[in-house]
């Protein structure tokens, strides 16, 4: 009724979908198993592991994602809002959802600065050797070339220099494969690995927002019908899925390891894909346009905090904080005031999105010489303040709120309830019957 809040909604998939296109599955880029991340972590790096803030994903087994299941999950992803938008209210990946299903680092620094340098000169400083031209297309490397020199780290514990090289070929690798994928799922952006030359520097870094806001642009450009393949963290986006969605997930999940993040307890819950039909996200469709509000758990990780390790707890306030989320050129909003019952809290009617003019628009092609760090020195300011920029609201009864709620009734107006029109026609009769049951009796 109130096309203000989803102002982009002529160009979203929701739109195709509504008008009858025809169904589009998206392909997930993520990394194949590989010998690097195949088996147990080398007993030689873990303590370096530790030091950089990456032994918590380190932890985290390959398992292959489901097309489907993200591809449903976009088509009710709002790039207005950086939320799902479901029957019962907006819901979204959070900063905590990254700290506890991963185990990355929150608060630090941000990751940001110049994206461009002699790649070359950088990967033999850092790793030891000088890849092949082949190897190296502008600023990305094969991770086919990791795998090659980087599988057995037999033969790089004669000094700590080499144990260090092992370790950064180790993260550069996951950053590659599971968190930062690009397009190709072939190749990883060298403009990270400068950030890993001091392990214990690279520890203090943000990597959990620079993850975050990478995943939140992937999915905001996925909202495109004409975009085919999506990048970014699809382990993340899967995980938080399976905890908010339990009926979705794989039965009998594997939760008794401890002291490991909640993602790393799913480790080998799925040597295959599920068996992936057409049909397939038409069900998931139908499930997320037909979900009752008891369907969607708030607070999945609330019994399980106690046995997580405390880097996954580190600085928790943050995650209730409205700031901007930085990756180089990538500028991405986390607005916790629009999902405050993943916190506990009480829902009110949420502030207008922030929409900076044209950031997503922004791209590093052409901008060699751009220190991203002073181009966004605005968002990094904000960045840095995050610690006065968290919500607090009430402790919420039940997070399951009335259909005649203040905040439902605003909802219902700025939303789109229903993705596909035989959902729309089912669910509007049943709208319109409590509709007139609160009207006649309360």
């Amino acid at each position: 009724m109130d096309d203000s809040l989803l102002r982009l909604q002529p160009f979203h998939i929701s739109e195709h979908i509504w008008n009858e296109a025809e169904d589009r599955v998206l392909k997930v880029r993520s990394e194949k198993q590989s010998e690097l991340r195949g088996g147990d972590i080398p007993a030689a790096v873990q303590d370096l592991l530790q030091r950089a803030g990456f032994m918590g994903m380190a932890q985290i087994s390959y398992f292959p994602v489901d097309n489907h299941l993200i591809s449903a999950l976009v088509e009710r992803w709002r790039p207005e809002t950086h939320t799902f938008h479901m029957s019962f209210g907006e819901c979204t990946i959070t900063l905590e959802d990254v700290a506890i299903l991963l185990g990355l680092k929150i608060s630090g620094a941000p990751i940001t600065g110049y994206a461009s340098m002699d790649w070359g000169a950088l990967v033999q400083r850092l790793l030891g050797m000088t890849p092949p031209e082949a190897m190296l297309v502008g600023g990305r490397l094969r991770m086919r070339w990791i795998d090659q020199h980087f599988s057995d780290v037999s033969e790089h514990i004669h000094s700590q220099e080499q144990l260090e090289r092992y370790t950064r070929a180790f993260i550069l690798r996951m950053i590659g494969g599971y968190l930062l994928t690009d397009h190709s799922s072939s190749f990883v952006s060298l403009r990270y690995l400068s950030f890993l030359e001091d392990l214990d520097v690279c520890g203090q870094m943000s990597w959990g927002s620079c993850v975050l806001a990478n995943m939140y642009r992937e999915l905001c450009v996925a909202t495109n019908y004409d975009h085919k393949e999506i990048a970014g963290s699809g382990i993340l986006l899967q995980l938080w899925a399976w905890y908010r969605f339990p009926f979705i997930a794989p039965p009998h999940p594997p939760l008794s390891t401890f002291h490991v993040p909640l993602g790393a307890r799913w480790n080998y819950a799925l040597h295959k894909p599920r068996e992936e039909t057409k049909e397939k996200i038409v069900k998931y469709r139908d499930y997320f346009d037909r979900l009752k509000r008891e369907d969607f758990v708030w607070q999945p990780y609330l019994e399980l905090l106690p046995t997580l390790p405390p880097y996954c707890l580190e600085d928790s306030h943050v995650w209730r904080s409205t700031v901007p989320l930085i990756n180089f050129h990538i500028v991405e909003y986390h607005y916790a005031d629009r999902v405050m019952r993943q916190f506990g809290m009480v829902q009110h009617i949420p502030a207008p999105p922030i929409h900076p003019e044209k950031l997503h628009d922004l791209s590093l092609r052409g901008k060699d010489n751009t220190d991203w760090s002073r181009m966004h020195v605005q968002f990094v300011q904000e960045w840095q303040s995050r610690h006065h920029r968290v919500w607090t609201q009430p402790a919420c009864d039940t997070p399951h709120l009335s259909y005649s709620s203040e905040y439902m009734v605003w909802y219902r107006k700025h939303t789109r309830r229903w993705i596909s029109p035989s959902s729309a026609k089912e669910g509007y009769v049943v709208s319109t019957n409590v509709r007139m049951f609160l009207n006649n009796y309360l």
